[in-house]
């Protein structure tokens, strides 16, 4: 599988840690869910994703420190979350390669 979409449904995204084959997984799309800080070590877990769709979730600041440690990703779009643009300004700095929205 190379790419997931969860949007838009009612799931928690606990059950990202279950998908076989997490190294072939590229591009996931947990927007509009119940995704959380509480979730997010899980992202870690795709070693080789390049495209993380996360907007309209509850990620806050503290998502963050698990997104800068993926540096295969490409883009990330996490628009309407209550990550505060200094931290996005950080993740940008470790991301450079990243397209941020």
């Amino acid at each position: 599988m190379k790419s997931l979409a969860l949007r838009d449904i009612a799931a928690q995204c606990a059950s990202l840690d279950k998908i076989p084959n997490p190294e072939k997984l590229l591009a996931l799309n947990i927007a509009q869910t119940r995704f959380g800080d509480a979730q997010a070590p899980i992202l870690i877990r795709f070693p080789n994703q390049n495209k993380l769709i996360i907007m309209e979730t509850s990620i806050t600041d503290a998502t963050i420190q698990s997104l800068m440690q993926m540096k295969s990703l490409k883009l990330i779009a996490m628009t309407q979350t209550d990550v505060t643009a200094g931290v996005v300004q950080r993740l940008r700095q470790a991301l450079p390669d990243c397209t941020i929205k």
